[in-house]
């Protein structure tokens, strides 16, 4: 009886084993039916990452060569555009003045019109640097190629005075409607632009170029030899009446200085010197941001300074349309001098009077100029990665869309509330807030005649 039970059991075993095996084979009959999917990555990915060994059967479709116009007079933004033409890969045509007529254009004009669509079927992007006047006939026309408007100085600069508020009202139609894409360094001149009635609410802020225009000279190595002890010099300029009146107070204190030309070379030439003073002539000159990043030691007076040179020298300032700003509350020059934002703040040196500036170049010492320029040279790393970020962002050379960099404000820049404002109304509701918290109940007190 109990072999009988054990030859069962054995049975069974084998019957197991055999069903496993069987299942084992229709499962990989079954995979080998399917042919194995080719691993898949992201096209910006870093393949190097990944090290040599390992085999990957993707490969990234390489960024098509775009085709781009850029519009520019000033260098600063040549520069800045034909660097990433080296980096990114895009071929690129600058000019700094167009083709005589063109922006001359009207309706049945054949020949105008031809060279207008000409282009815009030729450029993949067409950039409009410092005069947005030039973009007109682009804007007019029905054109594929996107257009990106530089604002790098006032909006209208040579617009014809009967033309302005026509210009004025097709640059609003183009950004309500996304045909042109705003490029700001700052936001000062969206402040000045608001007030005149351009109301830019969509745009891309991208701070000014970090990058110094290459200026062939010999001047540099003639000054270090020349000059042993210019690092103990300011650097000056005589250009603006603000700039005569630093003279007269460096003439008076016996502070070294010397004049530079108007061509002067650039970052190159100034970092030899001690420093300069910004005295602000404009809302965010392109010099300022290439300057700090590029080793030089800028001093520039406080709002509150600024605003007493104003009242002591009624007129005198020379900053175009934006003597009228120096009037208003200092809260509101950090909105229209770039030199006031807080984000260029940690590396620039302010002084609160001539006497102040004074005592401040003579305390600056050796390792307080190194230390400071370590600091301006780690910010012009993360500027320039920056910028980077977002002008690859809107030639299409990103990963992103240009909504994600795009900024929407609710209401225009000239009618928002400054900083200042929106502390005190913020404080002036947390006290109402703790008033009503503090706030105690009336006492319900019961007098004697009460129910008399």
């Amino acid at each position: 009886m109990a072999r009988l039970v054990y030859t069962s059991k054995f049975k069974r075993l084998i019957i197991y084993a055999i069903s496993i095996i069987v299942i084992f084979k229709l499962f990989s009959l079954m995979s080998k039916g399917k042919k194995k999917q080719p691993e898949k990555l992201k096209e910006d990915i870093n393949l190097n990452l990944y090290g040599p060994k390992r085999e990957l059967k993707f490969i990234p479709k390489k960024k098509e060569r775009k085709n781009i116009f850029h519009f520019a007079e000033q260098i600063n933004p040549k520069t800045e555009i034909k660097q990433y033409s080296t980096s990114f890969g895009f071929s690129l045509t600058q000019v700094d003045k167009m083709e005589k007529g063109i922006n001359q254009c009207e309706p049945g004009s054949k020949t105008c019109n031809e060279k207008v669509e000409e282009m815009c079927k030729k450029y993949d992007y067409l950039i409009f640097s410092d005069i947005l006047y030039e973009a007109k006939p682009f804007i007019k026309a029905n054109c594929k190629a996107k257009i990106i408007l530089h604002l790098t100085r006032p909006f209208d600069d040579f617009v014809p005075e009967n033309e302005k508020q026509s210009f004025t009202n097709l640059l609003n139609k183009a950004i309500a409607s996304d045909k042109v894409i705003m490029v700001i360094p700052f936001k000062g001149y969206l402040y000045d632009a608001c007030e005149r009635g351009l109301y830019c609410t969509k745009y891309v802020e991208v701070r000014s170029s970090t990058y110094s225009p290459t200026i062939k000279n010999s001047y540099v190595k003639a000054l270090i030899d020349t000059k042993p002890h210019i690092n103990e010099t300011m650097a000056v300029f005589d250009r603006y009446n603000q700039e005569k009146y630093l003279i007269e107070e460096f003439q008076k204190y016996g502070i070294k200085y010397e004049i530079l030309d108007y061509d002067y070379g650039g970052p190159e030439v100034l970092s030899k010197y001690k420093a300069i003073v910004h005295i602000p002539y404009t809302p965010a000159p392109f010099s300022l941001m290439e300057n700090i990043c590029n080793d030089v030691i800028i001093y520039v007076p406080t709002r509150e300074f600024l605003q007493e040179l104003n009242e002591k020298y009624p007129g005198k300032l020379e900053m175009s349309n934006y003597l009228k700003y120096l009037d208003l509350r200092k809260d509101y020059l950090s909105m229209i001098f770039e030199c006031f934002d807080v984000y260029l703040a940690p590396h620039l040196i302010y002084f609160s009077s001539w006497k102040d500036l004074i005592a401040k170049l003579k305390r600056f010492s050796i390792n307080d100029r190194t230390n400071l320029i370590n600091r301006n040279r780690e910010f012009a790393v993360y500027q320039e990665h920056l910028n980077s970020y977002y002008w690859k962002t809107l030639l299409g050379y990103g990963t992103e869309d240009v909504n994600h960099i795009l900024n929407n404000d609710d209401i225009p820049y000239c009618k928002q509330l400054t900083s200042g404002e929106k502390i005190q109304i913020r404080n002036r509701q947390r006290r109402i807030e703790i008033a009503g918290r503090k706030k105690k109940k009336p006492i319900k007190k019961n007098y004697a005649n009460q129910f008399s």
